[in-house]
């Protein structure tokens, strides 16, 4: 090859790497020095090249220096190594995800790694916005089918009484001495069958857009609100309600009215299933955890087995303890409610050990 040609070879390359939108860069093995980036791969981190100097593999590839120098060992053994997604740390501090590609150029003072990258940051966001997507259908899916579960079965028997007792008060043979009691059975199914109806829409509110407006909400003051609203069962219950609220986290920016119902149905609850031979004991605590608030409603009462019952716990119409009145609907609500303010809620819970419901609301 000529001089001539080796010159536009070289400068074809130059013109291919300065341009290209990889990340492009050479570093010593030994030294784990950067000894050439192109302008893509100062672009991306954030440095400029009169930081190249100074700059090291370990500056910027965010893991363990020990995992780094393991894959070194072997791209040296194997000459050239995909090395697959890994994470790059910018010199701000922003975390991208790269696609890595790495092959061994030898030299005769150096060993030298070639590296080229590019940057899957935005692909990955939206595999997991599909990912998140995909979730939230599923769990539409589930409640979707709860409510055809409620409405094929649940509406059904008041339904079915009402027709079979209208069916009944039509009979020539029934004096009228018996209808009044007929006509009484016809109004309680009804009833019945209303509540239902009541509940159903309660639920079904709570899965349109939330068009409350958010506020500040005071943690202190609406625990305050429900004992009030709760005097009598707790003075009859001899309850005692302790709480342990951090200085930055008693406000919350939320929907006052959800948040107020998620507190009353879980301070409600700990009081209704008590253990009978003890008073209970709540102790509700409230603190920031990175980006989020951690709110825990903590009791003594009967608790659930969750070895029988975890999969349903917040199941709408679900009960465990039919000794006390109640509908199942508390903790359903309180999920979705969660849910809806972009939370999770959990329990932890033994049978006459306690339970603990744990939310975790994100700082607005």
């Amino acid at each position: 090859m000529t001089k001539e040609a080796l010159i536009l070879s070289k400068q074809n390359f130059d013109n291919f790497i300065n341009s290209s939108l990889l990340a492009i860069y050479f570093f010593n093995i030994d030294t784990k020095k950067v000894i050439y980036a192109n302008p893509a791969f100062f672009h991306l981190l954030g440095y400029v090249p009169d930081e190249l100097d100074s700059l090291t593999i370990y500056d910027f590839v965010n893991y363990p220096k020990e995992d780094i120098d393991a894959v070194l060992n072997k791209v040296i053994q194997t000459k050239q190594y995909n090395i697959g997604e890994r994470e790059w740390k910018c010199k701000d501090g922003k975390l991208v995800n790269m696609s890595i590609n790495v092959s061994y150029v030898s030299s005769d003072n150096e060993r030298v790694l070639h590296v080229s990258a590019w940057d899957i940051t935005e692909q990955r966001k939206g595999e997991k916005e599909k990912e998140k997507l995909l979730i939230e259908l599923s769990d539409k899916y589930n409640q979707l089918m709860q409510f055809n579960y409620i409405v094929a079965h649940n509406l059904r028997s008041p339904i079915a009484n009402i027709i079979g007792l209208v069916n009944v008060i039509e009979l020539p043979t029934i004096c009228e001495k018996e209808k009044p009691q007929i006509i009484e059975y016809i109004k309680s199914a009804a009833v019945k069958m209303d509540e239902m109806v009541k509940d159903l829409s309660i639920i079904l509110a709570t899965q349109c857009p939330l068009n409350d407006k958010k506020e500040n909400v005071s943690i202190p003051a609406l625990i305050h609100s429900i004992s009030d609203t709760l005097e009598k069962q707790i003075f009859e219950s001899n309850c005692s309600i302790k709480t342990d609220i951090a200085a930055d986290a008693k406000e919350v920016f939320s929907i006052k009215s959800y948040m107020e119902s998620i507190l009353y149905n879980l301070i409600s609850n700990a009081i209704k299933f008590k253990v009978p031979v003890r008073a209970p004991q709540l102790h509700i605590s409230s603190k920031k955890v990175g980006n989020n608030y951690s709110i825990k409603v903590s009791d003594n009462g009967r608790g659930i087995d969750l070895t029988k019952h975890g999969d349903s716990v917040f199941g709408l119409y679900k009960r465990f303890h039919l000794d006390v009145e109640g509908k199942g609907l508390g903790l359903h609500m309180a999920k979705t409610q969660v849910e809806a303010l972009g939370g999770k809620i959990t329990i932890e819970s033994q049978p006459d050990k306690g339970t603990t419901f744990k939310i975790t609301l994100p700082i607005q």
